[in-house]
């Protein structure tokens, strides 16, 4: 239903902290445990004399219907793709998943009572309204990912999380009946006339740093480097630095080829970094400098960098314009959520429902 929460929680389930320099961020390894058809691995012969090998869980499966919702039977393989979904993040210990098992039963019949419901009230969602749907779920993904500094896409987290194309414009499609079934039973109101209300109320949440725009080129050092090695690559980031300060250089383009950083794919941006946000040699530097300055190689643990600014932004209150649509998103996600909550409430108790926990072992 809410497919962006949903994809977003993961991803910031799976990120690591920033550390001190902002582009030094490793991206996130998303590798997968595909546990399907595995129910226990294999154990060794047993000895006389050895210990009792230990108890291995196998993962819980459904072995026929999971529920009835107003006659309608959910069928095993629904459930048992749901808890191969979750196993295949390899975030979650076997044990969880099966503790789990009956919120995954719930979920399934919060789906079905869903599309009775939308069948029902005659909803037709077209394929432009789907597209409309993933271009703001992509691009709302991009935005959370970019402030994690992770290089990390929607279609790729989605890959991982074994979910094809096909399936995530159903659940999309889905997303968007839902909306217009709540939008016939009277949700509605002035949003922006709420966004603005919410933006006075809560004046201290939209307080900016400080913050410069920077690019940067490193010229990364190993940790235990001696000085020789410090002093040479010094002069490696002179040369680089008398380069890209050249009449007519693009900072950028240099920065895509001479960079050691995890940003040198982005031409060395790191968009606009607050105070306390990086290593004091970093932050010093960049602050010193004047919009459109090359600084000279500059000393941090990492290396030297050479700092261009391209920007500042000074401490203060965020104009409501430039929060406006993110607020006006938040509150309609709270709407929405809100008005599914009861709505779901009044589906379960005039529904016909049957769990069958004797299939799922």
């Amino acid at each position: 239903m809410k497919v962006l929460v949903i994809l977003v929680a993961m991803f910031a389930f799976g990120c690591s902290s920033s550390p001190d320099i902002p582009d030094q961020t490793e991206e996130a390894n998303y590798r997968s445990t595909n546990l399907e058809g595995e129910e226990k691995e294999a154990q060794p012969e047993e000895m006389p004399g050895d210990p009792a090998p230990k108890e291995v869980v196998s993962v819980v499966k459904a072995t026929g219907p999971v529920a009835t919702v107003n006659g309608n039977p959910i069928p095993a393989e629904e459930f048992n793709t749901e808890i191969n979904r979750v196993m295949q993040t390899g975030q979650v210990p076997v044990m969880m998943v099966n503790q789990a098992k009956g919120t995954i039963i719930q979920k399934l019949v919060d789906r079905y009572l869903l599309d009775q419901a939308i069948e029902k009230e005659n909803i037709v969602v077209s394929d432009e309204e789907v597209d409309k749907k993933l271009d703001e779920v992509k691009s709302e993904f991009q935005k959370v990912a970019a402030q994690r500094g992770q290089n990390v896409t929607l279609d790729m987290l989605v890959q991982q999380m074994g979910i094809t194309q096909e399936e995530l414009r159903k659940s999309l499609k889905q997303s968007v009946a839902i909306e217009k079934v709540l939008v016939k039973r009277g949700m509605g109101g002035d949003l922006e006339g709420d966004a603005k209300k919410f933006y006075d109320e809560n004046s201290t949440q939209f307080q900016r740093p400080e913050a410069v725009h920077v690019r940067h080129i490193l010229i990364t050092v190993a940790p235990d480097a001696d000085e020789a090695a410090w002093e040479k690559a010094k002069a490696n980031a002179e040369t680089v630095r008398k380069e890209a300060s050249a009449k007519g250089a693009d900072f950028g383009e240099i920065a895509k080829k001479k960079s050691q950083g995890p940003s040198a794919s982005k031409g060395g941006d790191l968009g606009f970094v607050p105070r306390k946000a990086t290593v004091p040699e970093f932050e010093n530097a960049s602050f010193a400098l004047k919009d459109g300055e090359i600084s000279k190689p500059v000393r941090s643990p990492y290396g030297w960098h050479i700092i261009k600014r391209e920007g500042y932004k000074a401490a203060g209150q965020v104009p409501f314009e430039e929060v406006k649509e993110p607020i006006i998103a938040k509150l309609k996600a709270d709407q929405i959520q809100s008005q599914l909550d009861g709505f779901l409430k009044e589906l379960r108790a005039a529904a016909a429902i049957e769990i069958h926990n004797e299939n799922v072992k």
